[in-house]
């Protein structure tokens, strides 16, 4: 992954996981764990995601977030995506 110099959170760790049905040779379903760290003087609360595939299409993606990331604090964030498995598999 790459830091952007105008991103308020800096990345800590990441843990993917992924579902493929019993019979299938590729995944329904894959989820990602950020472990964030907030540098700044607020709380940090997710408030979207934005994910554009190779065609240039949007991805929409599910969200959780158990609390806001503390100020000078660290917390986590997961972004999930169900599809199938030629649309989740890897190059």
């Amino acid at each position: 992954m790459k830091k952007h110099p105008a991103n308020a959170l800096v990345w800590d760790d990441a843990w993917s996981n992924s579902y493929t049905p019993k019979g299938e040779t590729g995944p329904a379903s894959v989820a990602v764990r950020l472990g964030l760290v907030n540098p700044g003087a607020e709380p940090w609360t997710l408030a979207g995601t934005a994910l554009v595939d190779s065609t240039g299409e949007e991805v929409e993606l599910a969200t959780w977030q158990q609390a806001p990331i503390p100020a000078n604090g660290a917390g986590a964030v997961v972004v999930g995506i169900e599809g199938t498995p030629a649309q989740l598999g890897c190059p």
